[in-house]
């Protein structure tokens, strides 16, 4: 649980400065890294995170990756089911930068081998 808080700190700040439209070209990412060093830090959260990693890619390329506290890059994690608590940001994300896409979309429309699936084609992202 400690571990999944501090990776979704991490996600989010990422994602929220991402789905601001804050320029993400390579030496402007004074905010995500002030961010980080203040959650590292203790400031804005409920307690300081120890360390961790981000990386953040555009076009599949490297244009930011930084550890913070004690933490070393590439180092491995165990991060259970965190993934859920990332999926759920950057889901949150897209509903906000895309006005086609809802909590409601049906997979099928953005899947369409959902859409011959019967017990698949009615599901939504919520």
């Amino acid at each position: 649980m400690f571990l999944r808080s501090k990776l979704a700190i991490a996600a989010l700040l990422a994602s929220c400065l991402i789905s601001n439209n804050v320029a993400m070209a390579a030496g402007q990412f004074d905010t995500l890294t002030g961010l980080a060093q203040g959650a590292v830090a203790g400031t804005n959260v409920g307690s300081a995170v120890s360390g961790f990693e981000l990386l953040v890619l555009q076009g599949g390329q490297s244009i930011y990756h930084q550890s913070f506290g004690v933490w070393t890059q590439g180092q491995n994690a165990g991060i259970d089911s965190s993934t859920k608590t990332i999926s759920g940001a950057l889901m949150m994300s897209v509903t906000d930068t895309h006005s086609n896409f809802t909590l409601d979309t049906k997979l099928s429309a953005l899947l369409p081998s959902f859409q011959a699936v019967v017990d698949k084609r009615d599901i939504t992202v919520r």
